[in-house]
Formats: structure tokens, sequence, C-alpha cells
């Protein structure tokens, strides 16, 4: 018996091992009077509760009704009747005595304040920092201009036409000017120009292909021009015009056209918050997303599909993950009892929870994005998300280094769970 009691402690989430050593604190007996635990209906921040019968009536704060009804279902608490007056009532179990004993002996000088982990005072200073996608959008748009600008000041432009001597022939190319090679030491600033450009058409690509797909063909037109700026050879169209200052200016207009075209959708417009996107080793390293440290600023926490899908998978067996997993879907079922998940329904103090069922498009994310890589799915759906919500925030969480990269690379802000 004591060895199944150890293992059921290692399969309750922190928060729910707390709940019950301060519940059982200073009951020493597994047998004879044992008090009922009285659980009230549940608000907004969780659920008040009381050991009825006892001289200590009442517990500082309130806990989510997961954390009650994952101690049921480890049969820790055993369900005895509810009174819609009064609230639910429910007997410990001898087990959860037990229970008590092994968390305690396992961790010394166990207190409630030392069950949770430690979190930092303020909230990091990412999320304040962090970029709407809107924001990167134009940041990108300002560094092809600027490496555009630089790499056509530099270049020299000759005429297409050319006719044989006494042929009596004459050469009409479809483009009449073509761009001169550059000198070895300008040749840097064409890399720099195709690169800047390229990022800031992809990702100016991809948001208008998730949040205003009918403004493609316009984008594309744009993307014309530009790339006649930096792709050159004997096969390429060339310059605009003869003129580098005509070059300059048209590059900047069309490069601009398209900022607009992404500037003009109504999310764009909306009320900034913040959106938190956590994949699932960060729920599961920290499934207490109630608490995560956010700040005074309205939060919402969005479940993608991916990530319920690998909950769903992590579920089945008797393995600590497994567990972990289980209890995270009961408690987003909980979350989901407050309201319509869809839309987002309330948390504790400023923040919400949202579930997100539909996959993303993956034939519209950046083309280095696998849609059998399950990390690449959650960040193609963190950029999905920020393509809908161009005013706000969009924060990728996770622990993983590599996906932190990637979400780099695509030009999403990512923090790790241990820093909320």
């Amino acid at each position: 018996m004591r060895l199944i009691s150890f293992v059921v402690v290692a399969d309750l989430l922190p928060g729910t091992r707390e709940l019950l050593v301060e519940a059982l604190q200073g009951l020493q007996s597994d047998a004879g009077h044992m008090p009922e635990l009285r659980m009230g209906k549940a608000s907004r921040s969780g659920c008040r509760y009381w050991l009825h019968g006892r001289q200590r009536k009442a517990f500082d704060g309130r806990r989510p009704a997961a954390q009650f009804e994952e101690l049921r279902a480890a049969g820790l608490l055993r369900k005895l009747r509810e009174d819609n007056a009064t609230g639910t009532y429910f007997a410990f179990t001898p087990a959860s005595f037990r229970e008590r004993d092994a968390i305690v002996q396992s961790v010394p000088a166990i207190n409630s304040k030392k069950m949770r982990r430690a979190r930092p005072a303020q909230p990091p200073s990412e999320l304040m920092s962090a970029s709407t996608r809107l924001d990167v959008l134009r940041g990108l748009m300002e560094k092809a201009k600027t490496s555009l600008g630089a790499l056509i000041e530099v270049s020299e432009v000759q005429s297409k036409a050319e006719s044989s001597a006494g042929s009596g022939l004459v050469y009409m190319p479809r483009h009449w000017w073509r761009w001169r090679d550059l000198k070895q030491e300008d040749r840097p600033l064409l890399g720099a120009a195709r690169k800047s450009a390229e990022k800031w058409l992809e990702a100016c690509r991809v948001t208008l292909a998730l949040g205003g797909p009918e403004h493609l063909d316009e984008f594309e037109e744009c993307q014309k021009t530009v790339r006649r700026m930096y792709i050159r050879g004997s096969n390429s169209e060339g310059p605009v015009s003869e003129g580098l200052d005509a070059n300059a200016r048209q590059v900047r207009e069309e490069i601009e056209k398209q900022f607009a075209l992404v500037d003009a959708l109504p999310s764009a417009h909306e009320a900034e918050e913040l959106i938190l996107v956590p994949d699932t080793n960060a729920l599961l390293q920290d499934p207490d997303i109630e608490n995560w440290q956010t700040g005074d600023q309205k939060c919402t926490i969005v479940i993608v599909s991916q990530v319920q899908a690998e909950l769903d998978t992590k579920k089945a067996g008797r393995s600590k993950v497994a567990e972990k997993a289980a209890s995270l879907i009961r408690r987003f079922k909980e979350y989901a009892r407050r309201g319509d998940s869809l839309e987002g329904v309330p948390l504790s103090g400023t923040r919400y929870f949202r579930e997100v069922p539909i996959r993303p498009n993956m034939e519209q994310a950046p083309s280095w994005l696998e849609s059998s890589q399950p990390d690449d799915c959650i960040l193609a759906a963190t950029l999905e998300l920020a393509s809908h919500h161009l005013s706000s925030r969009v924060i990728l969480v996770t622990r993983d280094r590599g996906l932190q990269n990637k979400a780099r690379s695509a030009e999403c802000p990512a923090i790790d769970v241990e820093d909320l």
C-alpha cells in the first residue's frame, strides 16, 4: 500500500499536491471522525473551500475546481452530496492521509508556498517589449527599403537596345535596360538586399495569405517590381527605368503599397492585447496557467489544436506524463464550463483561456515549416493567430530551444515558460 501511495503522489500536479497538504494539515488521524470538505460554487477565480465541522472553516484564496476533480479521480476524495445553497461535499478517503504523509516526507519542511514553483515578482520584460505582427512587418519593410536603396545607389544601368552596324536591323527588347556588373567591393550589398527583401516578401505574403487572401494578386504585382532590383543576370528583366533615382523611388513605392494592404486589414486596428500560445511541453512543465505571471494587462492563453492532439495522445497509460496530460484535459473541460472556450473564458484576474480547434493552413505558412513536424504546426498556428490579431502581441511559450530559434527566424516572439 505504501508503494502505491508514492506512485499517486508523483502523478498529482504540484498545485493539487499543495491543496491536499493544506486541507489535511494538522489532521493526524486516518480513521474515525474524518471531517468533510465543502467546496463552494465555482467563480471566475476558482472555488473557496472549507473543512466542514472543524474550527478552521475557511482557507485563504480560491482553488481551481479541476484540482478537486483531480483528487477525486485519484481516489483521495469521495463525493458525498451536492447542495444548491451551500456547495458540494466530499469525504477524505484513508488513502488521502497516506498521500499527505508521503508528500511531506518527500519534500522536507513542506508548506503551501514551497509547493508552488517560485515565480518572478514581475512579469518578464519580453511580454511588454514584444512587437505586434504589424510592427514586425513595419520593421522588415524599413530594412528592405534601406538595403535595396543602398544597392541601387552603387548600381549602374545600361541599354539593352543593340544593333549590328550596317544591318538595317534594330533590336527592340521587351525591357530596355539591364544592370551592369557590380564592382567587387559592392557585391556584398547585393546579397544583403536580396536577403532582407525576401524576408520582407515572405512575411508579408504569409500575413496576407492568412489574414487577407483577397489582396494576394495585388501583392504579387508589386513583388515583381521589387525583385527586379536584386535578381540580376543575362536573363533577368532588369531595372524599371534608366535613372537610378527613379528605380529607388519605384521600389520604395511598391513595398509601401504591400504594407498598406496589411495595414488596411480590420485586425490591424483592434484593441491591443497579449496572447500567449504554449506548446505541449510548456503546459506539462507548468500547467498552473491561471497563476502565470502576466501582469495586470489582459492576457489570453490560447491552446491550439496540435497541443490538444498531443495531450490526447500522451494521456494514455499510467506514466507521470500521462497523468499530467489527463489532468490538463480535465482542467480545460472545467474552464469550458464557464462559457464558450472558443471565444474565451475567464481564468483568474486578467487572464483568459481560449481553445482553437482548427489546424493551421500549412500551405500558407513559411515554406520551411513542415506539416509532419508537431513543433512546426504549433509555430504555424501561432503565426496564423498573429495574422488575425495584427495589433496584438502574440507570443509563443516554449522551453524548446530549437522551436525558439525557429520562432526567431519567423519573426515571432517567444518566451520560456519558466520566466512566467
